[in-house]
């Protein structure tokens, strides 16, 4: 009778995302945060699959794309999630992490279930399949923060709306305009006027509805703003000639 340990499967997703779950120094603990991070390195190493072809340094230029693509926003996340909510409000952080570290990449986790055999067709025609995420409750609210955040952003500050995660959502509304303003910064040289009004309206017209300086989060957000506002003005403002001097001008005559 054979005595051999089993093997346990490997999680690949973990295995090769180590290096970004080391990069942010992420506590073992945190099972939403490393699930959230492996989830978005899949999304990207499946997305450079389709578009160039395998070669030694794959795995360094999706570790390194993956913490790109993270960085800035779980960087706010960390840096203004404490400070943020009313004392008497206790958030959702599970929900929230994954939604500010898996940002647009979250349609792809809560896409319809596809079932593809008897056993799956018994199954919830709604179910979500995903083997990133333990908790489907924690996903399935990531979702609705997601989405609360978009149309937050989108419309501006409601004027009713649903409490359940309506503050995680105006959380990860700012970290939103936290990211427009950083691309602002990074494409202003290049933008004509139709783009730079179109930040004006679409961006921070919403935003100055539902950003406040009653937190050091708005506080900070709000003063990149107006400084991004002063630059686009200035930009946008007709150039006129200059004016004549007063008085005759000393002309030589011959």
């Amino acid at each position: 009778m054979s005595n051999t340990t089993p093997i346990e499967p490997i999680d690949f997703n973990a295995h090769y995302a180590g290096p970004v779950i080391q990069h942010f120094m992420v506590d073992p603990e945190n099972t939403r945060t490393i699930e959230a991070i492996k989830f978005t390195y899949k999304c990207l190493r499946d997305g450079y699959h389709r578009t160039n072809s395998l070669r030694s340094s794959f795995n360094d230029v999706i570790v390194k794309e993956t913490i790109d693509f993270i960085k800035f926003r779980y960087d706010l996340f960390k840096n203004y999630a404490e400070h943020f909510f009313p004392k008497c409000y206790k958030p959702d952080m599970d929900a929230l992490v994954i939604a500010v570290i898996c940002d647009s990449f979250i349609d792809d986790a809560n896409s319809p279930f596809d079932p593809t055999t008897d056993e799956d067709m018994r199954q919830s025609d709604h179910e979500v399949i995903t083997t990133e995420f333990s908790s489907p409750l924690a996903l399935h609210y990531a979702c609705d923060i997601y989405e609360g955040a978009r149309q937050i952003a989108k419309y501006g500050m409601p004027d009713e709306y649903d409490p359940h995660l309506f503050q995680e959502a105006l959380f990860l509304a700012h970290i939103n305009v936290f990211q427009t303003l950083r691309e602002f910064e990074d494409n202003f040289e290049h933008m004509n006027d139709d783009e730079l009004r179109e930040v004006l309206d679409h961006d921070f017209k919403p935003a100055r509805t539902f950003v406040f300086r009653h937190n050091i989060m708005g506080e900070a957000l709000l003063d990149f703003m107006d400084e991004a506002e002063r630059r686009i003005t200035a930009c946008l403002e007709p150039q006129t000639a200059p004016k004549p001097r007063d008085g005759h001008l000393t002309l030589v005559k011959g």
